[in-house]
């Protein structure tokens, strides 16, 4: 998709850090339009021992919250977000969501028909499913828009429990 003929023009940025103490915990921000606005995860870190500890996923509750989610609550984990306001018209569809459905190590969510070749799909963080923490490398996902309505996500291993993958997508006009 060439895009150097593309006027697209932010009109805002916030950025900032949750600290979840428990599962999960909460942002406010200065209100979003969300039908024109993107949710960047820019990563975490954490005072836990255990890697699944720190794994986190972000989401836009609404209009002016940020939700940052972890699967466990032994120490603090710090989550660091992005949330991007363009003017109006610069997207066609904006989708969010969260895959929580799998079979062995493929997941999927159905989402609203987009043009494959004008969409991108953004990973916003997981947590894992499992509770052994030595095994929780092995559900890292990846996600692919493999149709029109389909975002799939593969495990490299399924073990006992399904992860929780965050997403969006964004087509353009």
């Amino acid at each position: 998709m060439l895009l150097s003929g593309l006027n697209i023009r932010i009109k805002s940025i916030q950025t900032g850090q949750i600290n979840i103490n428990a599962t999960t915990n909460t942002a406010s921000i200065n209100a979003v339009d969300l039908d024109n606005s993107l949710l960047f995860h820019l990563g975490q870190a954490t005072t836990s021992n255990y890697y699944s500890s720190g794994l986190s996923y972000v989401k836009l509750d609404n209009s002016t919250t940020v939700r940052a989610t972890r699967k466990y609550d032994d120490a603090t984990t710090y989550v660091r977000y992005a949330v991007v306001e363009f003017y109006p018209h610069t997207f066609k569809s904006i989708q969010r969501g969260l895959i929580t459905s799998w079979v062995a190590e493929t997941g999927t969510y159905t989402i609203s028909a987009v043009d494959t070749t004008k969409s991108i799909l953004m990973h916003l963080g997981q947590i894992s499913g499992v509770d052994a923490q030595p095994d929780a490398h092995a559900q890292l996902a990846t996600i692919e828009l493999s149709d029109s309505e389909t975002i799939t996500g593969t495990l490299g291993d399924y073990l006992t429990a399904p992860p929780t993958v965050s997403f969006q997508i964004a087509e353009v006009f």
